[in-house]
């Protein structure tokens, strides 16, 4: 539902919910219809894009691979190239032979020539020169690229654990906010409709912003969180919109800001699409109970609200 509405602002018309998602829906035979100016062209890549975003998604085992194989290659080319002296390897200004030291000669220089190393003791000859810079180019990005990918697991290591530490502190916040939500609105039930209003207003900002962090945790998760805490995330959830709609009557539908009125709307509406059929994950029946429960306390808040 939330997604039929950022589609909607987007400027589709011709949108609405689907349970099983825009996957099942097509797979059903279903038509997605685009309005004029929002068809994107498709955009060519070139021979250097698709190679960089094949190495990207290649892992560093394979790209080793490919550069040990590279300069096995190289080796036997310059190996082979002792067949033909004028387009051969040397050593002193001498061609190398085809035999064990030979290879070894080989092998030294490819892997001097794809670490960009270049002693200049092994020197090639005619065509082996073009297999050289072959080699040279093709070492350095490779090389480059597993440099790379060492670095960035590294990051994503420390990434994870940072969004891991934030993603507790977050969860922590919203049970903290509910709690403190709840306890004011128990505290309202005995103020005067004179001093309800604005205190009611503040509290049911600080619900609603909640609410929208609950609502993308259910619907968009950075990650899967733990069942217990998003049990007591939601028992405090229905907790506070049950107690909403127990002080609400208490203030007049005259008295109340402009402000309160938006918030609540949108408390209606976003607490109306958590219920366990809704929610795009499966969770244990007790959370199921719970979500179907603040969607029924949602329905009673809205109604009032039209």
């Amino acid at each position: 539902m939330h997604a039929v509405r950022v589609l909607q602002d987007m400027g589709y018309s011709t949108v609405s919910y689907y349970k099983g998602g825009l996957e099942d829906w097509q797979n059903h035979g279903g038509r997605l219809v685009a309005l004029p100016g929002h068809r994107k062209a498709p955009q060519r890549r070139g021979v250097v894009e698709r190679a960089a975003g094949w190495l990207e998604d290649q892992s560093t085992a394979r790209v080793l691979g490919a550069w040990l194989t590279m300069v096995l290659t190289c080796t036997t080319l310059g190996w082979l190239s002792a067949l033909a002296p004028e387009h051969t390897l040397t050593v002193g200004g001498l061609p190398i032979a085809l035999n064990a030291s030979g290879l070894w000669a080989a092998m030294y220089w490819s892997v001097i020539t794809a670490t960009s190393v270049g002693y200049g003791d092994v020197t090639p000859n005619g065509a082996l020169r073009a297999v050289a810079m072959a080699e040279a180019v093709g070492g350095l990005l490779l090389f480059g690229v597993i440099i790379s990918k060492l670095v960035g697991r590294r990051q994503e290591a420390l990434v994870g654990e940072i969004h891991r530490i934030t993603y507790e502190d977050r969860l922590d916040r919203v049970q903290t906010n509910l709690h403190l939500v709840l306890s004011e609105l128990q505290g309202a039930e005995a103020l005067g409709a004179t001093r309800l209003g604005p205190r009611l207003e503040s509290t049911v900002r600080v619900f609603a912003s909640e609410l929208r962090t609950i609502h993308d945790l259910l619907y968009h998760p950075d990650e899967t969180p733990d069942e217990n805490v998003l049990q007591h995330v939601l028992v405090a959830l229905a907790s506070c919109i049950h107690e909403l709609r127990e002080v609400l009557p208490s203030l007049p539908e005259a008295s109340r800001p402009d402000g309160l009125r938006v918030c609540l709307v949108t408390i209606a509406q976003l607490a109306n699409e958590v219920c366990g059929e809704c929610v795009p994950r499966e969770y244990t029946p007790s959370l199921k109970r719970w979500m179907d429960r603040i969607q029924e306390d949602a329905h009673a808040l809205e109604g009032p609200l039209h």
